[in-house]
């Protein structure tokens, strides 16, 4: 009778064991597909054909400064990717512009040290893309002196 009490009391905590294995894994796949279903919506929003790709390269201030732009204006969505920018001075930030005939628009403030997608607002009739470096926290007018990328968006 002690040696089946003995057992049961090992089965029981194998039980145990197990259930709490089964709950970490239902939660790790819970979590996956929720990672799958994100990455899904932005393989169909790249892929969209509203959907442009916006390369905005260096200027000679900067001249190996590099983003990418998913710019989709049906849709009302963008995003930028940082590929290659030059180090802030301490007080700096990125900050990008729309240029809608002639007038230079507030699109967003970047984050400079992130491998992370970053959204940024869709200004309708944008012409191109800017990105300057301004002073923590964004300026109202961009700082031309300070144009470090640009790229232009083609009309669809």
């Amino acid at each position: 009778i002690v040696w089946l009490l003995y057992k049961q009391s090992q089965m029981q905590n194998e039980y145990q064991q197990l259930l709490s294995e089964f709950s970490a894994l239902q939660t790790q796949c819970e979590s996956l597909q929720q990672q799958h279903e994100a990455t899904q919506q932005v393989v169909a929003f790249v892929q969209g054909s509203a959907t442009q790709v916006i390369h905005l390269n260096g200027t000679p201030l900067s001249p190996e400064a590099h983003a990418i732009v998913y710019w989709n204006e049906k849709t009302q969505t963008a995003y930028l990717s940082i590929d290659k920018m030059p180090p802030l001075p301490p007080g700096k930030q990125y900050q990008i512009w729309a240029d809608v005939e002639g007038e230079m628009i507030h699109s967003g403030l970047l984050v400079a040290d992130t491998e992370n997608w970053q959204p940024i607002k869709v200004i309708e009739k944008a012409e191109s893309l800017n990105i300057t470096i301004e002073p923590e926290g964004g300026s109202e007018h961009p700082t031309v002196a300070m144009l470090v990328a640009n790229g232009n968006i083609q009309t669809i």
